[in-house]
């Protein structure tokens, strides 16, 4: 059973379902690095409460900043391709992707994104430019290839894997911090 099912399981009993959320580094190193990550996850909506993508990005500090934009990238472009992730309000972290990307050491996926960036003059830092070039159904041919060769390096370069090595590296900037503003 998974850690998050368990805090689901709980139902009721908010005190362990708030001890595992609040967990220390040390019980965190010590998760599968698929709870690790889904708890990462669940404790930065935590301390976020939901709030917009601006905010967050200013909020955060760089462990759990990385973390969000790579997860959004992530989970956008597994579920939607590229398209999904600048049409969405994902595409509020595209200014901070790069940078993300080298935080984490996703090499393969840095050289796929500046590639894509160059050959179709994408401009990452002007977000009114990302949601017209998804609008426009000319360019989805170009995004379905980068979709495709995004999937296959994701075969030997798992963003998903490098995230979790990134979280056990950097566990003391994860502690859970209740947001206060």
């Amino acid at each position: 059973m998974g850690l998050i099912s368990k805090i689901k399981e709980f139902g009721d009993d908010f005190a362990e379902a708030n001890r595992i959320l609040k967990m220390p580094g040390n019980e965190l190193l010590e998760l599968e690095d698929a709870d690790l990550r889904e708890l990462i996850d669940k404790r930065i909506d935590s301390e976020t409460r939901r709030r917009k993508n601006d905010w967050i990005l200013q909020h955060l500090n760089k462990a759990k900043r990385t973390f969000f934009i790579i997860s959004s990238y992530d989970m956008e472009v597994n579920n939607g391709g590229l398209l999904q992730y600048f049409d969405n309000s994902s595409r509020e972290t595209a200014p901070f992707l790069l940078g993300a990307l080298k935080e984490i050491g996703a090499v393969g996926h840095i050289e796929l994104l500046k590639r894509f960036i160059r050959d179709n003059k994408i401009e990452l830092n002007d977000l009114k430019f990302l949601e017209k070039y998804t609008d426009d159904e000319s360019n989805w041919d170009v995004l379905d290839e980068f979709d495709d060769a995004f999937y296959e390096l994701y075969e030997t370069e798992s963003l998903e894997e490098l995230l979790v090595k990134y979280v056990r590296e950097q566990i003391d900037d994860f502690q859970y911090r209740k947001d206060t503003g």
